[in-house]
């Protein structure tokens, strides 16, 4: 890849140099390109280097926070790694940074022997203390490009984003996956509009990067998001507020391997 792009670049730059003979201006057009391929590619070579964290293959993300005794906690995210939860996020709001490295430290052993992976919500520096996969980052937290410097390729970085523009801001500086929503009315955070499904869709055709819809998304409402071509998901009350938690998990896993057909809900059309 790296030879491929060098091939590019220096392919660019002669076509730049003897359009000079018939115009400066499509000269400058290529000029322009040339650089334009040189971040192109630049993000590419990124993005091949960093190692696999079997991104395509996420399709359930749950949000746990540190409510539960710590030992109850880890036995929680253990089970729920086996009924199918795909990655974890430790996002708590108004827990001390001391709790929060304990709670990451345990969920990161419980998960240890799964394929599952943790993502940590703002605290970048929890995340890199405990060894997580990865920092989950919203559009008031710190930048994804100071992110970078500080982990490098080591680890995932997430964007949460609310509209298409956001969604390709973060694919151009490098987000390995981003949070889109809120897809609906949610039982657990309040906000003041829903942007649902038809955005979803339109964010999943404009980036290339994983897209995971988030915002009161559960059982009975999955499949809308699915028809909006949207396979992966990010919830929270679906699983925690179930009388079953693993069974929860496990038949919102299953139900995301099919496809959706169902028509997206006018009323949620609307709110986009």
């Amino acid at each position: 890849m790296a030879a491929a792009a060098e091939r590019v670049t220096q392919a660019l730059r002669q076509v730049e140099e003897a359009s000079k003979i018939l115009s400066e201006s499509v000269a400058a057009d290529f000029k322009q390109l040339r650089y334009a391929a040189y971040d192109d590619l630049a993000r590419i070579e990124l993005r091949l280097s960093r190692p696999s964290h079997a991104i395509d293959a996420a399709q359930l993300y749950l949000l746990i926070d540190c409510s539960k005794p710590l030992q109850e906690f880890a036995a929680y995210v253990s089970i729920l790694a086996e009924a199918g939860v795909d990655w974890f996020q430790l996002r708590d709001k108004v827990a001390e940074g001391g709790q929060l490295m304990a709670y990451a430290r345990a969920a990161k052993q419980a998960l240890a022997a799964s394929s599952s992976k943790l993502i940590v919500n703002d605290r970048l520096d929890i995340a890199m203390a405990c060894g997580a996969d990865g920092v989950h980052l919203g559009q008031d937290d710190l930048g994804l490009e100071d992110a970078r410097l500080l982990v490098g390729n080591s680890m995932l970085i997430g964007i949460s984003t609310h509209s298409v523009e956001q969604a390709t801001q973060a694919e151009q500086a490098g987000a390995d996956y981003i949070g889109c929503g809120p897809t609906f009315p949610s039982t657990t955070k309040t906000f003041s509009e829903f942007v649902g499904p038809a955005l979803i869709a339109q964010v999943c055709q404009q980036v290339r990067l994983p897209v995971f819809a988030i915002g009161g998304i559960e059982y009975s409402n999955l499949e809308y998001v699915m028809q909006a071509g949207c396979p992966r998901v990010a919830l929270s009350g679906a699983i925690h507020q179930a009388s079953d938690p693993a069974q929860a998990a496990s038949m919102l896993k299953q139900k995301l391997a099919t496809e959706g057909h169902a028509p997206i809900p006018p009323a949620a059309a609307s709110n986009s």
